[in-house]
């Protein structure tokens, strides 16, 4: 496999499990952060109709307190909105999902907030209101920001992507270069490899083989030399004795033909 690929792909790989395990962590810290503050809006205002619904539970006021509700639960995204007495029995109930007689299981939970209401003066508890908050909308909110993380890391992704692709491209055709002058390393022949001067590992090793290449060349041409001298030396000699061995041929020759 091309270092290209694998690098590209090494790349890839890891950036996506990083960026996973970062998208479902932020997603989770972002879930505990929203309902907290939903929640404690929930709690002020279960609270407030609580202070609101005191004075009608204390006076016996209940259509006062009717109409009261009917306001706070025409607010967005209250489900509903129930005061109970002091005893715990429901006296009234109002907004779009009071009158369900059964929970609602199609859709996410609701955040729910109790709070009593307690007569001013004397501290009493006269009643207790229960607020519910519907949480589509935040539930809307979360998945919008997860599509939307995960469209950013997928674009980041393919970004990584690309440049590792390129770097792999770019090192992968040095090292092409670096094995086809390796070839030649000692010839005669051109040596394609250039040293660029970083500091870089490629750089590093063609400074390794033009060296290695200077190195072998003279010792080839230093060679070339030692066997030129020894060719010489061996004429030499030869034609050194060459001259004596004639001269006792001959006189081995006449003493021969005399004898």
């Amino acid at each position: 496999m091309r270092i290209r690929f694998v690098l590209a792909l090494t790349v890839f790989f890891t950036a996506a499990m990083g960026v996973g395990a970062l998208i479902v962590d932020s997603h989770a810290a972002a879930r505990d952060i929203l309902y907290g503050r939903a929640q404690e809006r929930a709690a002020a205002f279960s609270d407030a109709v609580a202070s609101l619904a005191a004075p009608g539970l204390r006076d016996g006021d209940v259509a006062g307190v009717r109409r009261q509700l009917e306001v706070l639960a025409a607010l967005p995204r209250v489900d509903s909105i129930e005061v109970l007495g002091a005893g715990g029995e429901p006296l009234l109930r109002a907004g779009p999902k009071a009158r369900q007689s059964a929970p609602d299981l199609g859709g996410p939970p609701p955040i729910e907030a109790r709070m009593a209401s307690v007569d001013p003066q004397t501290g009493a508890k006269l009643g207790e209101s229960k607020v519910s908050f519907s949480t589509e909308a935040l539930q809307e909110g979360l998945r919008t920001l997860f599509w939307r993380s995960v469209a950013i890391a997928a674009l980041s992704l393919i970004a990584l992507a690309s440049v590792s692709w390129a770097v792999g491209i770019a090192l992968g055709r040095r090292i092409e270069i670096l094995a086809e002058s390796v070839d030649r390393i000692g010839l005669d022949g051109p040596f394609l490899l250039e040293d660029r001067g970083t500091r870089s590992e490629v750089d590093r090793l063609a400074r390794a083989f033009i060296s290695l290449h200077g190195r072998l060349r003279e010792e080839a041409a230093a060679r070339r030399k030692l066997e030129s001298f020894k060719d010489g030396l061996a004429d030499m000699l030869v034609h050194d004795l060459k001259h004596p061995l004639t001269v006792l041929n001959a006189v081995v020759t006449m003493l021969a033909d005399e004898g």
